[in-house]
């Protein structure tokens, strides 16, 4: 019976396992603050602190929109849109409040008026109209929407 050796000489060098394990907490710990991170931003975002109280007929054109901060930190509106028969009537088209500055800081407890007009070719507004009221901050986002009738 013939026995053969067999000289394996492996010159590659491997990842220690003390350094592989480092490597793989570092990653876990790295991936968790990412996740973190993400669901946090999510979660921590806050609801409505503002609510559309009404829609007053002033003109058949204009419609002031009262605003009211329920919240407890300062709300910035940067536009108050209305949306009646499909057509979007925008506060900062005309020189009023929002169209100056760019938006409002409205603290809490206080009270907003908005004076919306509509654009040219848009349809007038009546009392008893049902509107869309969507209230943007200055980023663009929609930060409230409510369904009115026009008093």
């Amino acid at each position: 019976m013939q026995l053969y050796s067999y000289n394996l000489s492996i010159d590659r060098k491997a990842v220690s396992p003390v350094v592989a394990t480092l490597l793989l907490i570092v990653i876990t710990i790295v991936a968790s603050v990412i996740i973190w991170t993400w669901i946090s931003g999510m979660v921590s975002q806050k609801p409505s602190q503002i609510i559309v109280e009404k829609a007053v007929y002033i003109d058949k054109s204009i419609v002031g929109v009262t605003i009211r901060n329920i919240g407890a930190t300062t709300v910035r509106i940067g536009d108050v849109n209305i949306k009646v028969d499909g057509s979007d009537w925008d506060s900062k088209d005309d020189d009023d409040i929002l169209a100056g500055a760019g938006y409002v800081d409205l603290p809490p407890g206080r009270i907003l008026v908005v004076e919306v007009r509509r654009d040219e070719g848009t349809p007038d507004i009546r009392i008893g109209d049902r509107i869309i009221v969507t209230v943007l901050d200055d980023y663009g986002n929609k930060i409230f929407m409510a369904e009115l009738t026009v008093v």
